[in-house]
């Protein structure tokens, strides 16, 4: 009888941990108008809650858009980090980029648009 109880809650350990899905978040963010050849920035600052934070992936689409970042793969409960993102077109026009940051438990995709005059 003990052993069927054990099964029980064991089948629903499982259960319940196989619906814990990552969460998608959306984002936009838009750097207004540069000139051609000159450059603007932007900085997120991330915070790890007390469980840390794993980051899995960062990284940044489009050819007017880069990132740098001092996250490491593992960010320890409380520490903070920093993603940057620069806007430097090449040419006139609208640009757009998406920067895509994946965590064991959220994904964000934030695309990025700016203008070079």
């Amino acid at each position: 009888m003990n052993f069927i109880r054990i099964l029980t809650v064991y089948s629903m350990l499982l259960l319940n941990a196989s619906f814990s899905f990552a969460k998608d978040i959306r984002m936009s963010y838009n750097f207004g108008s540069a000139e051609v050849g000159t450059t603007k920035s932007l900085q997120w600052g991330l915070r790890a809650k007390e469980h840390g934070l794993r980051f899995k992936e960062i990284s940044m689409l489009g050819e007017a858009f880069h990132h740098r970042t001092n996250c490491p793969e593992e960010l320890a409960p409380l520490e903070r980090c920093a993603i940057e993102v620069l806007f430097k077109p090449a040419n006139k026009g609208l640009h757009s980029g998406l920067l895509f940051i994946d965590m064991d438990a959220e994904k964000f995709f934030i695309e990025i648009v700016g203008e070079g005059i």
